[in-house]
């Protein structure tokens, strides 16, 4: 395998990423679309050029963590929340720190009232110390806390979202590396997997004050790395087991001799109209959904479906898992827009989904494209040997004489439909006479050999 027709060239750990040598597949990042959404607009207004790219992916968690007691039906009809774990990979000291301060003008809200509930516990503590043992303490505050530091250890994690009231938990790290502590020993990538589907989630402990209870695991995150880094936690096989699949990949691509960067000013204007669009997220309840989203959601992954036809083999192979998650993330976003919006929905959102899709893809395929084939095709490797040993298995469960019509009863008995039946009957037999398993005898018979 020629990695260098897969990946995008590096020169060091840290080096930014150059495009791809030949035209493979989502090998060019695609230009953020002119007209943006308004409210991706704003929030993309005070950075330069080359972070929009990268910010404009990167606002959906904060923005869907003010979300709850919702849901809509996906493509295939099962309901979902929209759900968004976000990293942002590019070499140290180029600017990656750009993004934190519009996440941090959507979190003001949700952090104020996390600030609000710690002090009342902590002023409840410092009541309950004062007090003798006999005396009647009084009741804990209650309250949800939103958003989560690094430092949260995995106990106090399971204990948020046992408290979370539908609502969603956020946390940002400047490292991919710092939510070990919180993820515990079920690790980053099993909660990543369970996180995206808002599977559930919990402990049991033994001792009297020890967290028990099992809730459902909504939470999401950004988070940063230096390529090194996002490289070493990602090549654990992320992929093939799907926690790979299911984070957004976000980078910024900037000259490291381009100067300081200049930040806009984040006044009372921008906060006022951003403040339209957070109390819509806040207000959205119950089944959310509308037929032109559905329309062209469908458009969106028959345009894809068609153009990934003409990867290489390789390619295609490393493309299936990630678009089969990438176009739930993109339906998210979409929902996102759409409440944020008022319900408004036209082609200036279809062309930001459009780009955010294809975005995503690229970056992924830009850092991991070698490791995304290597997994994949160990991945399809295997199945196709566990396959090939059923073929095995259904042959040694046959008598050592036996009928077609006993073959497909076989498969009757193992699920399948009559003519499904019949099918995988005759195809066996093709295949095991092929291969000198078995010889035909006669009325119908057939021998096994050996």
């Amino acid at each position: 395998m020629n990695t260098q027709n897969l990946i995008l060239k590096m020169s060091g750990d840290n080096a930014v990423p150059a495009q791809y040598v030949d035209n493979e597949i989502f090998a060019v990042e695609p230009e953020l679309p002119a007209q943006l959404p308004p409210m991706i607009d704003l929030l993309t207004s005070k950075v330069e050029k080359e972070f929009r790219p990268c910010l404009a992916s990167s606002l959906f968690a904060p923005l869907a963590a003010h979300m709850s007691d919702y849901h809509y039906k996906y493509l295939d009809n099962k309901t979902r929340q929209c759900v968004f774990m976000s990293v942002t990979i590019a070499p140290s000291g180029i600017g990656k720190s750009f993004i934190d301060e519009p996440i941090e003008e959507i979190i003001t809200d949700l952090k104020a009232e996390t600030n609000a509930v710690n002090r009342a516990e902590e002023e409840w503590k410092q009541t309950c110390k004062g007090l003798p043992r006999t005396a009647t303490r009084p009741e804990r505050p209650t309250g949800v806390r939103q958003v989560l530091p690094t430092n949260t250890t995995s106990p106090t994690f399971v204990h948020r979202l046992l408290n979370a009231e539908g609502k969603f938990l956020y946390t940002r790290t400047s490292e991919l590396a710092q939510l070990t502590k919180m993820c515990g020993t079920d690790g980053v990538s099993e909660v990543v997997r369970l996180a995206f589907d808002c599977a559930p989630y919990g402990q049991a402990r033994v001792g009297e004050d020890g967290i028990n209870g099992e809730a459902p695991l909504r939470w999401m995150f950004n988070a940063s790395s230096t390529i090194a880094q996002a490289k070493k936690f990602f090549g654990k096989g992320e992929f093939a087991n799907g926690a790979g699949s299911r984070i957004m990949v976000n980078t910024i691509r900037r000259e490291p001799d381009a100067g300081i960067p200049i930040q806009g000013d984040y006044d009372e204007q921008f906060r006022s109209e951003l403040q339209v669009y957070l109390q819509r997220l806040l207000e959205a309840k119950g089944e959310i959904g509308d037929v032109r989203i559905t329309e062209f959601m469908n458009q969106l992954v028959n345009k894809t479906e068609k153009r990934i036809k003409t990867a290489s083999p390789s390619m295609h192979t490393a493309l299936r898992p990630l678009l089969n998650r990438a176009y739930i993330i993109a339906m998210s976003k979409a929902i996102v827009l759409y409440v944020a919006h008022g319900k408004e929905w036209n082609e200036v959102f279809e062309n930001f989904i459009t780009w955010s899709l294809e975005y995503d893809l690229h970056c992924k395929m830009c850092f991991f494209g070698d490791q995304v084939i290597r997994e994949m095709e160990a991945e399809y490797e295997a199945a196709s040997a566990v396959a090939t040993s059923r073929k095995s298995d259904i042959l040694s469960s046959m008598s050592p004489i036996f009928t077609k019509e006993e073959l497909v009863k076989f498969h009757i008995l193992a699920g399948c439909e009559v003519a499904q039946a019949k099918t995988k009957a005759s195809n066996n037999i093709s295949q095991w006479k092929k291969r000198g398993k078995i010889t035909e005898g006669e009325e119908g018979t057939y021998h096994k050999v050996g």
